[in-house]
């Protein structure tokens, strides 16, 4: 299975690379939801990101044009939908994403703005 389209890790984090894997748990990681396989994102990945203890996972659905934010407190996770609005993220201090104008974009550029 491919890992998470975009990881964030910061200094505080315990992660470590072997190779091109990374051991521990980053503070953030983000999925775009494929259309054609949206069971391995939102339910297969998501079961795997939080048996991980990940801060924060972001699931981008363009079929549905909103993102589910999963933010974990304590052993549980807080789950926020939005199709708008500004969601300001718990993990990474000042990151803030205007949920609507992501969904703008078409998947090419969206992948594109994300590094992909």
């Amino acid at each position: 299975m491919k890992g998470p389209d975009v990881t964030v890790v910061t200094p505080a984090d315990k992660v470590k690379r072997l190779g091109t894997k990374l051991v521990g748990a980053p503070s953030l990681v983000v999925e775009i939801v494929s259309p054609n396989r949206p069971h391995l994102d939102l339910v297969e990945k998501r079961a795997l990101y939080t048996d991980r203890g990940i801060r924060e996972i972001w699931f981008l659905d363009s079929r549905t044009r909103e993102g589910l934010f999963l933010c974990r407190v304590g052993a549980k996770y807080k789950e926020i939908r939005m199709a708008q609005g500004v969601f300001e993220s718990r993990a990474i201090k000042g990151l803030k994403v205007d949920v609507a104008a992501l969904f703008e974009m078409d998947r090419k550029r969206l992948r594109k703005a994300a590094g992909l």
